[in-house]
């Protein structure tokens, strides 16, 4: 009976209507494939938009990138905290996401030139053109519940968040200006509790 049961779903299920028994043909399917095979064109398909979706690494659950983003990129299953460029964390932080990055003028170079599996300089030039970054650090000033606020932010997309001479400059730079004042300054790395 099972074995019989297993035939008839794949018979309705390819289109083989045919082979049905005259009895079982009598009986209504709960479904019946009218002609076989897919016959969507490739050009009819739609395709998913990239961007569009999230699955969490952690449990797999899926949810809608702007669901992820309002939820503050943590998992509403099982709050993991997905992985965010400095970019997201500037939002995330800064009132009405309004802020002015800092040195963005300063960008690495290849004084020693530099070479392992490829050109150091063409590294850089790659990263730069993919992620729009200049440097591993991202420095910017803005309002946090009112007060002015100095964030360095360091962005793993770029090479990996990679120490470079254009990180240490940065770093001297901001404390140049924030010694004086009265500005509160963190360095966040993401994993680090602000200092």
């Amino acid at each position: 009976m099972k074995k019989e049961f297993e035939e008839n779903i794949e018979q309705n299920l390819t289109g083989d209507e045919d082979k049905l028994k005259e009895e079982e043909s009598l009986k209504r399917s709960w479904f019946k494939r009218r002609k076989k095979g897919i016959l969507t064109s490739t050009a009819d398909k739609k395709e998913t938009p990239e961007g569009l979706w999230s699955k969490c690494p952690n449990c797999n659950y899926i949810s809608t990138t702007k669901d992820l983003e309002e939820e503050l990129y943590v998992c509403p299953k099982c709050n993991y905290h997905h992985r965010i460029g400095s970019d997201e964390y500037y939002d995330i932080l800064f009132d009405e996401q309004q802020f002015e990055p800092l040195f963005d003028n300063i960008i690495s170079k290849d004084f020693l030139n530099f070479t392992d599996l490829k050109n150091y300089q063409q590294r850089l030039d790659e990263i730069r053109s993919k992620t729009n970054l200049k440097d591993s650090m991202r420095v910017a000033v803005g309002n946090v519940n009112g007060k002015k606020i100095v964030i360095a932010c360091m962005d793993f997309e770029f090479i990996g968040g990679s120490l470079g001479s254009v990180m240490g400059e940065k770093l001297a730079e901001l404390w140049i200006i924030v010694l004086p004042t009265i500005f509160l300054t963190w360095l966040y790395q993401k994993v680090v509790v602000p200092v």
